[in-house]
Protein backbone atom coordinates (compact mmCIF):
# COMPACT_ATOMS: atom_id res chain seq x y z
CA UNK A 1 0.00 0.00 0.00
CA UNK A 2 1.28 3.35 -0.77
CA UNK A 3 2.60 5.67 2.94
CA UNK A 4 0.17 7.94 4.57
CA UNK A 5 0.55 11.77 3.70
CA UNK A 6 1.93 11.77 7.22
CA UNK A 7 4.30 8.75 6.78
CA UNK A 8 5.51 10.95 3.69
CA UNK A 9 5.88 13.91 5.34
CA UNK A 10 7.86 11.95 8.63
CA UNK A 11 10.35 10.81 6.34
CA UNK A 12 10.86 14.14 4.83
CA UNK A 13 11.18 15.97 8.06
CA UNK A 14 13.25 13.67 9.96
CA UNK A 15 17.29 14.63 9.88
CA UNK A 16 20.05 12.93 11.93
CA UNK A 17 23.02 14.70 13.07
CA UNK A 18 25.52 11.82 13.17
CA UNK A 19 28.63 13.84 14.54
CA UNK A 20 29.00 15.40 17.99
CA UNK A 21 29.77 18.63 19.29
CA UNK A 22 32.88 19.73 20.39
CA UNK A 23 32.35 18.28 23.97
CA UNK A 24 31.71 15.58 22.65
CA UNK A 25 28.49 14.92 23.54
CA UNK A 26 26.05 13.14 21.14
CA UNK A 27 22.76 15.56 19.77
CA UNK A 28 19.93 13.75 19.66
CA UNK A 29 17.87 13.59 16.24
CA UNK A 30 16.13 16.67 15.03
CA UNK A 31 13.14 18.10 13.60
CA UNK A 32 13.35 20.11 9.94
CA UNK A 33 10.94 22.34 9.31
CA UNK A 34 8.66 22.08 6.73
CA UNK A 35 9.13 24.80 3.60
CA UNK A 36 7.51 28.00 4.25
CA UNK A 37 8.93 30.06 1.30
CA UNK A 38 11.47 32.78 2.71
CA UNK A 39 10.62 33.33 6.26
CA UNK A 40 13.08 31.95 8.79
CA UNK A 41 11.95 28.43 9.86
CA UNK A 42 13.13 28.22 13.70
CA UNK A 43 14.67 24.32 14.32
CA UNK A 44 13.58 24.03 18.26
CA UNK A 45 14.20 20.61 18.85
CA UNK A 46 18.13 21.64 17.65
CA UNK A 47 18.05 24.42 20.01
CA UNK A 48 16.56 22.23 22.64
CA UNK A 49 19.64 19.70 22.35
CA UNK A 50 22.27 22.40 22.02
CA UNK A 51 20.52 23.92 25.64
CA UNK A 52 20.83 20.61 26.92
CA UNK A 53 24.60 20.02 26.34
CA UNK A 54 26.06 23.32 26.99
CA UNK A 55 23.77 24.44 29.63
CA UNK A 56 21.92 28.22 29.88
CA UNK A 57 24.00 30.02 31.29
CA UNK A 58 26.38 29.51 28.28
CA UNK A 59 24.25 30.31 25.76
CA UNK A 60 21.98 33.14 27.07
CA UNK A 61 25.30 35.48 27.54
CA UNK A 62 23.59 39.28 28.34
CA UNK A 63 24.16 41.97 25.95
CA UNK A 64 27.17 43.40 26.97
CA UNK A 65 28.77 47.06 25.74
CA UNK A 66 32.47 48.04 26.49
CA UNK A 67 33.41 52.46 27.05
CA UNK A 68 36.58 53.32 26.08
CA UNK A 69 37.61 56.62 27.52
CA UNK A 70 37.83 59.21 25.32
CA UNK A 71 40.71 59.75 23.10
CA UNK A 72 42.17 63.75 23.12
CA UNK A 73 42.46 63.58 19.18
CA UNK A 74 41.77 67.55 18.74
CA UNK A 75 44.23 70.38 18.43
CA UNK A 76 43.18 72.94 20.76
CA UNK A 77 41.66 76.61 19.66
CA UNK A 78 41.24 75.36 16.05
CA UNK A 79 37.36 74.57 16.12
CA UNK A 80 35.00 77.44 14.65
CA UNK A 81 31.63 77.26 15.52
CA UNK A 82 30.69 79.98 12.85
CA UNK A 83 27.90 82.16 13.90
CA UNK A 84 25.29 80.24 15.52
CA UNK A 85 22.71 82.98 16.02
CA UNK A 86 22.74 83.30 12.12
CA UNK A 87 19.70 82.58 10.11
CA UNK A 88 19.30 81.03 7.36
CA UNK A 89 20.98 80.75 4.81
CA UNK A 90 24.06 81.05 6.89
CA UNK A 91 27.48 82.65 5.93
CA UNK A 92 29.39 82.27 8.60
CA UNK A 93 28.98 78.45 8.75
CA UNK A 94 32.31 78.02 10.76
CA UNK A 95 34.74 74.99 10.58
CA UNK A 96 36.04 71.74 11.58
CA UNK A 97 38.63 71.87 14.52
CA UNK A 98 42.20 69.74 13.42
CA UNK A 99 43.57 66.61 14.46
CA UNK A 100 46.81 65.91 15.62
CA UNK A 101 49.15 64.16 13.46
CA UNK A 102 49.74 61.33 14.33
CA UNK A 103 46.88 60.63 16.07
CA UNK A 104 47.60 59.89 19.99
CA UNK A 105 47.85 56.51 20.33
CA UNK A 106 44.91 53.75 21.85
CA UNK A 107 47.37 52.47 24.38
CA UNK A 108 44.45 51.07 26.98
CA UNK A 109 44.60 47.68 28.23
CA UNK A 110 40.75 45.41 28.67
CA UNK A 111 40.31 46.65 32.50
CA UNK A 112 40.85 50.23 31.41
CA UNK A 113 37.32 49.51 29.57
CA UNK A 114 33.94 50.08 31.45
CA UNK A 115 31.34 47.50 31.06
CA UNK A 116 27.40 48.02 30.83
CA UNK A 117 25.38 44.71 30.88
CA UNK A 118 22.14 45.19 29.44
CA UNK A 119 20.75 41.20 31.03
CA UNK A 120 17.77 42.65 32.43
CA UNK A 121 16.49 43.54 29.54
CA UNK A 122 18.09 41.32 26.95
CA UNK A 123 19.02 37.93 27.12
CA UNK A 124 17.74 35.83 23.84
CA UNK A 125 16.73 36.22 20.09
CA UNK A 126 13.59 36.86 20.87
CA UNK A 127 14.17 39.77 23.29
CA UNK A 128 15.40 41.57 20.06
CA UNK A 129 14.69 44.24 18.78
CA UNK A 130 12.48 45.45 20.92
CA UNK A 131 14.96 45.03 23.96
CA UNK A 132 18.15 46.36 22.51
CA UNK A 133 19.80 49.15 24.61
CA UNK A 134 18.82 52.19 22.48
CA UNK A 135 16.90 54.18 25.02
CA UNK A 136 15.23 53.69 28.16
CA UNK A 137 12.18 52.55 26.62
CA UNK A 138 8.86 54.47 25.68
CA UNK A 139 7.79 57.00 28.94
CA UNK A 140 11.18 56.82 30.90
CA UNK A 141 13.42 59.23 28.39
CA UNK A 142 15.06 61.72 30.55
CA UNK A 143 14.66 64.53 28.00
CA UNK A 144 12.49 65.03 25.87
CA UNK A 145 12.14 64.29 21.80
CA UNK A 146 10.19 67.84 21.10
CA UNK A 147 11.60 71.09 22.29
CA UNK A 148 14.60 69.34 24.32
CA UNK A 149 16.59 71.67 25.81
CA UNK A 150 18.41 69.07 28.34
CA UNK A 151 22.00 68.22 27.48
CA UNK A 152 24.84 66.03 28.50
CA UNK A 153 27.60 68.31 28.01
CA UNK A 154 25.84 71.09 30.68
CA UNK A 155 25.68 68.21 33.42
CA UNK A 156 22.31 67.97 33.75
CA UNK A 157 22.36 64.62 32.21
CA UNK A 158 24.94 62.08 33.32
CA UNK A 159 26.55 59.55 30.68
CA UNK A 160 27.10 56.85 32.79
CA UNK A 161 23.89 57.16 34.33
CA UNK A 162 22.22 57.04 30.80
CA UNK A 163 24.63 54.35 29.88
CA UNK A 164 23.66 52.03 32.50
CA UNK A 165 19.99 52.88 32.22
CA UNK A 166 19.59 53.23 28.48
CA UNK A 167 22.33 53.70 25.72
CA UNK A 168 26.07 53.64 25.85
CA UNK A 169 26.56 55.86 22.80
CA UNK A 170 27.03 59.26 24.37
CA UNK A 171 29.29 57.65 26.71
CA UNK A 172 31.33 55.97 23.68
CA UNK A 173 30.13 57.49 20.68
CA UNK A 174 32.38 55.26 18.35
CA UNK A 175 29.69 52.62 19.48
CA UNK A 176 27.35 52.03 16.91
CA UNK A 177 24.02 53.07 17.66
CA UNK A 178 22.05 50.11 17.02
CA UNK A 179 18.44 49.39 16.91
CA UNK A 180 16.73 47.08 14.43
CA UNK A 181 18.46 43.38 13.70
CA UNK A 182 17.10 41.00 10.90
CA UNK A 183 17.98 37.68 9.80
CA UNK A 184 17.74 35.94 6.59
CA UNK A 185 15.05 33.10 5.71
CA UNK A 186 17.87 30.23 7.02
CA UNK A 187 19.02 32.51 10.25
CA UNK A 188 22.63 31.66 8.74
CA UNK A 189 23.01 35.92 8.10
CA UNK A 190 22.22 38.93 10.79
CA UNK A 191 21.86 42.35 9.44
CA UNK A 192 22.27 44.83 12.23
CA UNK A 193 20.39 48.40 10.98
CA UNK A 194 22.34 51.35 12.81
CA UNK A 195 21.69 55.14 13.06
CA UNK A 196 23.65 58.22 13.46
CA UNK A 197 22.42 59.47 17.05
CA UNK A 198 24.47 62.70 15.89
CA UNK A 199 21.38 63.85 14.30
CA UNK A 200 18.63 63.35 16.85
CA UNK A 201 19.56 66.92 18.43
CA UNK A 202 20.15 70.06 16.77
CA UNK A 203 20.33 74.28 17.53
CA UNK A 204 23.19 75.72 19.01
CA UNK A 205 22.15 74.76 22.85
CA UNK A 206 23.45 70.94 21.60
CA UNK A 207 26.45 71.78 19.84
CA UNK A 208 28.52 70.61 22.66
CA UNK A 209 26.98 67.33 22.38
CA UNK A 210 26.60 67.24 18.75
CA UNK A 211 30.69 67.58 18.44
CA UNK A 212 31.19 64.87 21.06
CA UNK A 213 29.01 62.54 18.93
CA UNK A 214 31.16 63.25 15.79
CA UNK A 215 32.69 59.75 16.06
CA UNK A 216 29.02 58.29 14.89
CA UNK A 217 29.49 59.55 11.77
CA UNK A 218 32.86 57.91 10.94
CA UNK A 219 32.06 54.52 11.68
CA UNK A 220 29.73 54.40 9.14
CA UNK A 221 32.54 55.50 6.53
CA UNK A 222 34.83 53.11 5.04
CA UNK A 223 38.35 53.57 5.87
CA UNK A 224 41.57 51.94 4.81
CA UNK A 225 43.56 50.03 6.37
CA UNK A 226 46.71 47.89 6.62
CA UNK A 227 47.58 44.72 8.11
CA UNK A 228 51.11 45.04 9.47
CA UNK A 229 52.73 42.26 11.88
CA UNK A 230 53.61 42.25 15.74
CA UNK A 231 56.55 43.49 15.07
CA UNK A 232 55.95 46.03 13.23
CA UNK A 233 53.52 47.36 15.46
CA UNK A 234 56.01 47.10 18.63
CA UNK A 235 58.68 49.40 16.61
CA UNK A 236 55.86 51.72 15.33
CA UNK A 237 54.32 52.17 18.48
CA UNK A 238 56.14 50.22 21.66
CA UNK A 239 53.55 51.89 24.33
CA UNK A 240 50.70 49.53 22.73
CA UNK A 241 48.81 47.50 25.03
CA UNK A 242 49.49 43.63 23.97
CA UNK A 243 48.74 40.28 25.69
CA UNK A 244 50.90 38.07 28.13
CA UNK A 245 51.94 35.99 25.94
Amino acid sequence: DPPSPVEIRNRETKIVHPQADKAGHKLRPSTKCPSRGKHYCFDRKLAEDSLSVHGRDAIFQPLRAYVEKKLNDTAPGTIDKGNLDEKKPKVQVGRPGKFYVPLPLRDGSPEDLRMFEYGHGLRSCNDMPAKLPVDRGFGKHVSRNVNNRDTFSSGKLNVWEEAKEGCPVNADPFLPWIHDIFSNDKGSVVHFIAQNKRRCNSGKVHWEDIHALEPQVTIMQPVSVKRIDETTARNLAPNLWSTAD
